[in-house]
Formats: C-alpha cells, structure tokens, sequence
C-alpha cells in the first residue's frame, strides 16, 4: 500500500482519470468510465509495492489495462446482446382458430402417417402436449411415443423436402 491517504493520491491522479476517459474516447459513458478508473486507482494504491518501482507509472498502467478490461467487456456485451422492445407473441403469430386446425389436420392426413404417428403430430404439435403426458394419456411408454416422433418427422420431411406441396 502506498503510504500516503488515498484522498491525497485521488487528488493528485483525478487529472490522469479523465485524460485516460480522454484518450480512448469513452464519451457515450464517460461518468462510468471515470469511475472504473477511481476504482482501478484505489487498487493500484492498494496494490502498490514501492520496490516494484515509481507509484506514477504504476497507477497510469493499472487504470489503462483496468479501463481496456472495461471496454472489451463493454463491446462483448454489445455484440452478443441487442436491445429490443418486448413483443407479444400474439402480434407476431396471431392464435389458430379452429378452421385453420381442420385445414392443417386434412394436410396432415395426406402426408400417409399411420395412426400411431397421427396421434403423435395432433397432441403434440396441434395441442402442445409433452411426450410424457401422450404417454400416460395413451398407456404406452415414452420411447414408444419418441419413436412415433422420430417415424413421423422422417416421413413429413421426405414429403416436404422431395417433392413439391401436397396441399
């Protein structure tokens, strides 16, 4: 630790803060990034061992890699993540009515799934069970209505990727 009061050392390196903020043209969040440098001077000035060398170019070096940290994190953060407005649902994807369900079970019947395979599509795609409950629902196990799934799909991706629409 340095041995002066770290007031005395804010004072004295306030000035280096901001012309850190400065140089790297952090202005769009200048008062968070001046206080990521407060708090990387208070490490420095914790951290400090007078024989590693003069406490000036230590501090300057810990609150530049400390603020390079921050900025890097800052732009991970505006890569991975956009904000948006929330959206419902419902204004994206209005709820199916009744007609449109028939229309979509006639288009399920030519596509030649066995009943097994039928009862899989409408409980679990129509009506948003999960296999578990189909299972329970139909006394069967679950892998038996895994194994629906799995012949079902193969079947409707055959007919949807090899030949044009049925419907």
């Amino acid at each position: 630790m340095y041995d002066v009061n770290f007031t005395v050392v804010y004072e004295r390196y306030e000035k280096l803060i901001y012309s850190l903020v400065h140089k790297y043209k952090l202005h769009y969040e200048k008062d968070e990034y001046v206080q990521i440098g407060r708090i990387a001077l208070f490490k420095a000035w914790k951290r400090f061992d007078p024989g590693s060398g003069p406490f000036p170019s230590y501090a300057k070096r810990y609150i530049e890699g400390y603020l390079k940290d921050a900025i890097r994190k800052d732009v991970y953060y505006q890569d991975k993540c956009q904000l948006c407005e929330p959206v419902l649902l419902q204004s994206v994807c209005p709820p199916i009515d009744d007609e449109s369900v028939e229309e979509l079970k006639q288009v399920i019947n030519t596509f030649g799934l066995s009943d097994r395979e039928t009862i899989w599509v409408n409980e679990s795609i129509l009506a948003g069970y999960k296999p578990r409950e189909i299972a329970v629902r139909h006394g069967v196990s679950t892998g038996t209505v895994h194994s629906w799934r799995k012949q079902a799909l193969k079947k409707m991706r055959t007919i949807f990727f090899s030949s044009p629409p049925h419907f």
